[in-house]
C-alpha cells in the first residue's frame, strides 16, 4: 500500500510539472507573440521615421539643386552682362524727352542709357615691369589713361615681376620695387575696388600657360622680335632664354584673362601681333579657347621720348639721368631736367617731324594739360606777340661785346665779328 501511494504521488507530481510546463510554454509563446508585435510596431515606426528623413533629405537635395541652378543662372547673367533696365517712370519720361547725338544720329537719353546698360563690358589687360620707379613716359603713355578705363572695361593690371627677372635682380630691392610699383598704381588713381591689381608671380597660371604656349610658338617668330635684339644688345653679358621667350609669357598674361583689348605703345604692337598669332593657332587646333585681343592705342601720349635724345623712347634704364623724368623726382629736379632738354636748331617753335626735340616737349605739355597741338600753337602765338626782349645786362665795355657776340663767355668762346 505504501508503495502504491508513492507511485500515485509521483504521478500527481509529474502531472503538476507537465501542466506547469504547458503553462510556462503558453506564457513564453504569448510573450514571444507580444515581443513580435512590439518588434513589428518598432520596426514600422523606424521605417516611417526613415521614410520621413529620406523624404526630407530628398527635398533638401532638390532645393539645393534648384539653388545651384539659380546661382549658375545668375553667374551666367553677370558674365553675359545682360542688364535689365528698371527705372522710375518720371525719370524715364525725362530721358525720353531729351536727345543727344550718338554715332552721328539723334537719339533720346533713355535709348542711349539702355544701350549703354545692355552693352557687355569687354576685358582690358595691361601691366608694367617692377624694375624701379616709373617715368613720366610710363605715366603719360599708359598709367594716366588707365585711371578711367574701368568705366568702359573690366580691367586687370599686373605688377609684372616675372618679366623683370630677365635682368639680374637683387632680391631685397626687387621686392621693394614690386611694392613701390603697386603703390604708384594706386597713387596715380587706380582704384583697387574698381580694378583688379595684382602681382604676376602670385598667380602660378601665368608661368603654367606660358610653358603651354611655348610649345605652340615657332622660333622663327621669336627671331623676328625687334625688342629682343634691342635688349640683347644692351645686356650682351646676359642674353638668356627668358629674354628670348619673353613675348610668349606676355601672350600668356593676356590670354589667361581672355582680354579683348590691350593698351600698347607703338613699339609694343609686335608683341600683341604674336599673341594674336599664337591664340589663333591654338584655337584652330582645339576650338575657340582664347579670345583674340585687339590693340588699344591712346590718341595722346602714346610714346614719350627721351629729353636727351628725342629719337629714343624715354626709359628708366637710360644712363643719362637728365634724359628721364621720374615720377618721384622733386620739383627742382624736374625743372632742371626740362631746362637741359635737347631742342632743335632754329628759333621757331612748332610741332613737326623734322623738329623731334621741340615736338617731344610739346607732346608732353599737351598730355599734361590736355591741350591739342592747335591750342598749343595759339598759346605760343600769343606769347610771341607779347614777348619783349630782356634788357641787356651789360651796356658797355668788353662784357657787352662778350654777351652779344660770344657763344658762351664762361667757356671762353671766340667773338663773332
Amino acid at each position: 500500500m505504501e508503495a502504491e501511494e508513492k507511485v500515485r504521488e509521483a504521478e500527481r507530481y509529474a502531472e503538476y510539472k507537465r501542466k506547469r510546463a504547458d503553462a510556462d510554454f503558453e506564457d513564453s509563446v504569448r510573450m514571444a507573440k507580444d515581443l513580435e508585435k512590439e518588434a513589428k510596431k518598432y520596426i514600422g515606426q523606424c521605417y516611417k521615421e526613415y521614410d520621413a528623413d529620406f523624404e526630407k533629405c530628398r527635398n533638401l537635395l532638390t532645393n539645393l539643386r534648384s539653388d545651384i541652378s539659380e546661382l549658375e543662372q545668375e553667374v551666367d547673367e553677370i558674365w553675359d552682362t545682360d542688364f535689365s533696365v528698371d527705372i522710375d517712370s518720371e525719370v524715364k519720361e525725362y530721358l525720353e524727352g531729351h536727345c543727344i547725338v550718338s554715332g552721328g544720329k539723334q537719339v533720346s537719353l533713355y535709348d542711349d542709357f539702355v544701350k549703354k546698360m545692355e552693352e557687355k563690358k569687354k576685358v582690358l589687360y595691361s601691366g608694367m615691369q617692377a624694375t624701379g620707379t616709373l617715368t613720366l613716359g610710363n605715366y603719360l603713355g599708359a598709367l594716366k589713361n588707365w585711371v578711367k578705363m574701368h568705366e568702359e572695361f573690366t580691367c586687370f593690371y599686373g605688377v609684372m615681376d616675372l618679366h623683370s627677372l630677365t635682368v639680374r635682380q637683387d632680391p631685397v630691392q626687387f621686392r621693394k620695387n614690386a611694392r613701390a610699383l603697386y603703390a604708384l598704381y594706386v597713387a596715380a588713381g587706380l582704384d583697387p575696388e574698381k580694378n583688379c591689381i595684382y602681382y604676376q608671380s602670385h598667380v602660378a597660371a601665368h608661368a603654367q600657360l606660358g610653358w603651354v604656349l611655348d610649345c605652340f610658338t615657332y622660333m622663327g617668330e621669336l627671331n623676328r622680335m625687334t625688342q629682343f635684339k634691342d635688349k640683347a644688345s644692351k645686356h650682351a653679358d646676359n642674353i638668356n632664354a627668358g629674354l628670348y621667350t619673353y613675348p610668349v609669357l606676355m601672350a600668356a598674361d593676356i590670354l589667361l584673362y581672355q582680354a579683348n583689348v590691350v593698351p600698347v605703345g607703338v613699339d609694343q604692337k609686335q608683341h600683341l601681333e604674336i599673341t594674336r598669332d599664337i591664340a589663333e593657332r591654338f584655337n584652330n587646333l582645339y576650338g575657340e579657347v582664347f579670345t583674340i585681343p585687339e590693340a588699344y592705342i591712346s590718341e595722346s601720349g602714346a610714346k614719350i621720348m627721351s629729353l636727351a635724345d628725342p629719337t629714343k623712347k624715354m626709359s628708366k634704364s637710360d644712363e643719362n639721368k637728365n634724359a628721364t623724368i621720374l615720377l618721384l623726382d622733386d620739383r627742382d629736379t624736374i625743372i632742371r631736367k626740362f631746362k637741359r632738354a635737347v631742342t632743335d636748331s632754329g628759333s621757331e617753335v612748332r610741332f613737326s617731324e623734322d623738329k623731334p626735340g621741340v615736338s617731344n616737349l610739346m607732346s608732353i605739355y599737351g598730355c599734361v594739360t590736355g591741350k591739342t597741338m592747335e591750342e598749343i600753337d595759339e598759346i605760343l602765338k600769343e606769347r610771341r606777340k607779347n614777348w619783349k626782349p630782356r634788357e641787356k645786362k651789360y651796356q658797355k665795355g668788353v662784357l657787352r661785346l662778350f654777351s652779344e657776340h660770344a657763344a658762351s663767355p664762361m667757356k671762353g668762346a671766340y667773338l663773332e665779328f
